[in-house]
């Protein structure tokens, strides 16, 4: 079995590919997701949004919804506690608590066109469709800033104060000591102590051996009930500091000068993983963000209207890179150990969607010579800089003549 190396560690499962094993019901459509299940006394639920970019909530009445038969519940923002007005560890970011409960349900006013007002659930989703037509909710509208200048502007309308995020990072501790249970169980069973219970390869053993058959850890979980009930690792853990992450990305691109389409003949992203724990994982990662970045790059945008409407709310309208869009994205894994991490590893998933946008930058000045500064370089923007930049250079030839 090949054995992998991390900060002076050998492992045996970590830097290998253990084949998915929802992978082919995924990719051939046999995968189920949470909408694909229908049970008995289904309630479905449905989600009445703000038409509106900017506005004061001055009312909402639910009275007319909740009458309607086959509704079970109207839910609003008066439904929920009203949280601390102060900052608070939630996962990768430290979020204000009730600028988070403001964003599940408006509190007092809306802050983007789609802001959830009221939430309904049915027996039906017609009926909690019909049941969003009968919510009354009076606005008085506010202006929309449309733009970080506007925003920056004397007089600007304030939506929020900035949010400030930070990242944590995670503990081998806890599966040490769910594995130090583990072994407690084993001996229990056993009628041994724990000190005389090793774990390798996936197989519990007594370390005197006398005969005793390994035991796996599906043959262990049936017997957790009757030995002490579930599992729980714990540890707390003082972080030394997230190691920082790099990514680089190399494109190919084709241009049509009378269209501005950009097409990708080849791209290549190279990034420095820390330490690879399932490398195909990984690999997926990298060419995920890649081809998000060069969506960004290309094509993803929002059209808002003057009144901060947005138009384009569909992915008939959003144009999102596809399998035709885009070539086999190589990767290439660069595995430096972090040293702050027992394992040395480093965030993967969203470092390689920034470079995507500098590069097909880069190769379309260097294919066409027009140097784009704004995203996304769809085609309409790249052939009007295209013409632009003829023009420049027929006006001063003629002028030269």
């Amino acid at each position: 079995m090949a054995v992998s190396t991390t900060n002076g560690h050998d492992y045996k499962v970590i830097g290998t590919r253990p084949i998915r094993h929802d992978g082919v019901d995924k990719v051939t459509g046999r995968a189920k997701y949470g909408a694909d299940y229908t049970f008995p006394g289904m309630l479905f639920g449905k989600v009445l949004r703000s038409p509106h970019a900017h506005a004061l909530i001055k009312s909402i009445n639910v009275d007319q919804a909740l009458a309607l038969p086959g509704v079970k519940a109207v839910v609003t923002s008066a439904d929920l506690p009203e949280l601390a007005d102060k900052m608070e560890a939630a996962g990768e970011a430290t979020i204000n608590l009730t600028h988070l409960s403001a964003n599940i349900l408006a509190r007092g006013k809306a802050l983007y066109d789609g802001h959830a007002i009221a939430a309904v659930a049915a027996t039906s989703p017609h009926i909690a469709e019909e049941a969003l037509r009968l919510i009354e909710v009076e606005y008085e509208m506010l202006p929309p800033v449309m733009s970080v200048e506007d925003a920056m502007k004397p007089g600007a309308p304030i939506l929020l104060p900035t949010l400030r995020n930070k990242e944590d990072g995670p503990d081998k501790e806890t599966a040490q000591d769910a594995l130090r249970q583990l072994k407690e169980r084993v001996a229990k069973t056993w009628e041994k102590k724990a000190e005389e219970i090793v774990f390798a390869d996936g197989l519990f053993s007594p370390v005197s051996g006398n005969g005793v058959k390994p035991m796996t850890l599906k043959q262990l979980a049936p017997r957790l009930a009757r030995t002490g009930g579930p599992i729980i690792g714990r540890a707390t853990v003082n972080a030394g500091g997230v190691g920082p992450a790099f990514a680089t990305t190399l494109v190919d691109v084709e241009v049509d000068p009378d269209t501005g389409k950009v097409k990708i003949l080849r791209a290549t992203v190279a990034q420095d993983v820390g330490k690879a724990i399932h490398p195909a994982y990984v690999e997926g990662q990298m060419q995920g963000g890649t081809a998000q970045g060069i969506g960004w790059a290309l094509n993803e945008e929002y059209f808002y209207d003057d009144k901060g409407i947005l138009r384009n709310t569909g992915l008939l309208d959003y144009r999102m890179p596809t399998c035709l869009d885009l070539p086999e994205i190589e990767t290439i894994m660069v595995e430096v150990p972090t040293p702050g991490h027992p394992l040395g590893i480093r965030g993967v998933g969203e470092v390689p969607i920034v470079p995507p946008p500098a590069a097909v930058a880069n190769a379309i000045y260097h294919a066409t010579g027009v140097r784009m500064t704004e995203l996304p370089m769809s085609p309409p923007r790249l052939l009007k800089a295209m013409l632009k930049k003829r023009a420049t250079h027929d006006s001063q030839a003629a002028a030269a003549d």
